[in-house]
This record gives C-alpha cells, structure tokens and sequence, in this order.
C-alpha cells in the first residue's frame, strides 16, 4: 500500500511538474510575442520619422538640383520596405545633397553681389569721365570765347549738363541699390523657410 501510495504521490508530482513547465512556456511565448510586436512598433516608428525627414527635406524648394522621388530609391524600391539602416543612409545622402545645394545657392548670390557691386562702380567710374570730359569741353569753349555773352551761354550750358550727369548718376545708384536689396530679401526670405521647413520636420 505505502508502495502504490508513493507511486501515486510521485505521478500527481510529475503531473504538476508538468504543468507548471507548460504555464511557464506558455507565458514564455506570450512575453516573447508581446515583446516582438513593441520592438516592431517602435521599429514602425523610427521607420516612419526618417521617411518625414525624407519628404521634409525634398519639399525644399531649391533650384538647380537633381531631384529625387521621395518614396521610392533607385534599385531599392519603396521606403516602407527598407530596414533601419537603410533608411538612416538614405537620410544622411539627401541631408548631404540639400546642405551642398545650400552652399551652391549662397555662393550664387554672393557671386551675383559681387558683380553688381562691380557694375556699380563701373557706371560711377564711366559718370566720372563724363563729367571731367565735358568739364573739360566747357572749360575750352570758355577759352576760346571772346564774348561775355558766348562765355554766358556756354557756363549755363555746363551746369545743367553737370546737373543732368548728376540726376542720373543719383537716379542709377538709386535704381541698382533698390534691386540689391529686394534680391537680398528674397535670399533671406528664402533662408528663413527652408529653417522654418528643416525646425519643423526636426
């Protein structure tokens, strides 16, 4: 009797055993899953914060600049089917691009500054000349003539010559400053929006 008792006792043991290695398992596997499905959320996540980083910055407007679609890379399909690293590659490239096309655009305005800038003070220079020019004419008709009223006449006609050369080196300086400033506020115009575009996609 205490034989079978003891066999009994060490089945009802080993069925307990066993079911409790199941109610582990079990719970094993439900940890399992429930942990591979939040590390695919988050992966889901991180996923999609790096293709709007993507969009953001191709919605850039910036001319000059080979363009991209920004759901689909050459040889590797859509940016939902990339893995992480993938997609961090494919940002860092397109950051690289807009940084460079950057570069290019303000070095376009300094360049075309520059230029005016020269321009400008060609147009002063070739006034100058003028000026000192028909001084000079002035001044040799003067010598040359005999009368006072010649001489009059051709003093008159100095002034309202250096008064016209100096009306239109006034209202060319003013034109040529005006559009200096209007390309310099679009420039800046622009810079605030592509910082306002890079905060918001950030």
């Amino acid at each position: 009797v205490d034989a079978r008792l003891g066999v009994k006792v060490a089945v009802e043991k080993l069925e307990d055993e066993k079911r409790t290695r199941a109610t582990e398992m079990t719970k094993e596997k439900e940890d399992n899953a429930r942990r591979l499905a939040e590390e695919r959320a988050l992966e889901m996540v991180r996923k999609q914060d790096l293709i709007r980083q993507l969009k953001a910055i191709e919605a850039v407007p910036i001319s000059e600049v080979e363009k991209y679609d920004p759901t689909t890379t050459a040889g590797q399909g859509l940016l939902e089917e990339m893995s992480l690293a993938e997609l961090r590659e494919q940002l860092s490239v397109a950051k690289r691009r807009q940084e460079q096309a950057t570069k290019d655009k303000r070095h376009e305005i300094v360049t075309a500054k520059q230029k005016r800038e020269e321009l400008l003070i060609s147009k002063a220079a070739n006034i100058t000349r003028i000026r000192d020019m028909a001084n000079s004419q002035a001044a040799q008709r003067r010598v040359k003539t005999k009368s006072d009223q010649v001489s009059a006449a051709a003093t008159a006609k100095r002034g309202r010559e250096d008064k016209m050369l100096v009306l239109h080196d006034r209202l060319e300086t003013k034109h040529e400053l005006y559009k200096e400033e209007q390309l310099r506020l679009a420039a800046e115009e622009k810079a605030i929006r592509f910082e306002q575009t890079k905060q918001a996609a950030s």
